[in-house]
């Protein structure tokens, strides 16, 4: 999944699906539908994604599982800001923060206030969204989950860049890319270097921004995830 292969991912949840209802693993099969909310939520379909995700949280409720209601609490979170409900996401972020605190999972905890920045920008507080991935960052680079991190630093880069402030956003974005590199994820390092590019142009350097957004256009080609107009999408983090 992490490496854009969507259709072997799938297969592999669906054999995976299968097998724990054969088991009667309860959690392994909300486990298994969460995941196959994430591809369909990073494929676009979003309104098949919520209902992935609802289920899997129905079944960790009823299994009292509060680990994972605490995780699939801030996916629904995530599914509603990606609609456009950020009154509705808010509630499912506070929901989760809580839950993690509560649980005493510094790494849930570190993924919510990940998650939730994205609606502190949305909403026009850039300061607060820092706040969250700050702290967020401090914990994954404690625990030394890469991955995370440069989730997290992905996030930093937006909201420096939206601020046009290529500064700040510039050196966050050229780590995250370098993370991603080594973990073979071409769509998140693809964005890194797409951000950068459109940087440079606000910034006045045309010979920069065509190497950078050149460089997110060839990663985007080998994963065929370019549209007929050869315009690169607005990928989206798992």
């Amino acid at each position: 999944m992490y490496q854009d292969e969507f259709d072997r991912a799938t297969r592999s949840l669906e054999s995976s699906l299968t097998l724990c209802r054969k088991a009667g693993d309860r959690r392994g099969e909300a486990l298994t539908i969460a995941m196959l909310g994430t591809v369909s939520r990073v494929q676009g379909r979003d309104d098949e994604a919520l209902e992935r995700v609802e289920h899997a949280l129905a079944i960790a409720v009823g299994e009292g599982d509060r680990h994972m209601e605490a995780q699939l609490s801030c996916s629904v979170a995530v599914m509603k800001l990606m609609q456009d409900k950020l009154d509705e996401a808010e509630p499912w972020f506070a929901t989760a923060l809580r839950q993690a605190r509560t649980l005493g999972d510094a790494h849930r905890v570190a993924v919510v206030l990940r998650r939730f920045s994205r609606l502190h920008d949305r909403r026009g507080d850039p300061d607060e969204a820092l706040r969250c991935l700050g702290q967020a960052l401090a914990t994954f680079e404690n625990l030394a989950d890469e991955r995370c991190a440069a989730y997290t630093l992905l996030e930093v880069g937006r909201v420096h860049a939206g601020r046009h402030d290529r500064d700040h956003a510039a050196p966050a974005l050229e780590r995250a890319a370098a993370l991603f590199h080594r973990h073979g994820d071409r769509q998140d390092e693809a964005a890194c270097w797409q951000l950068i590019g459109d940087l440079d142009a606000l910034a006045g350097a045309p010979h920069l921004a065509h190497r950078h957004r050149g460089r997110a256009l060839r990663l985007w080609q080998t994963i065929g995830d370019i549209n007929e107009t050869n315009t690169p999408p607005r990928p989206s983090s798992p």
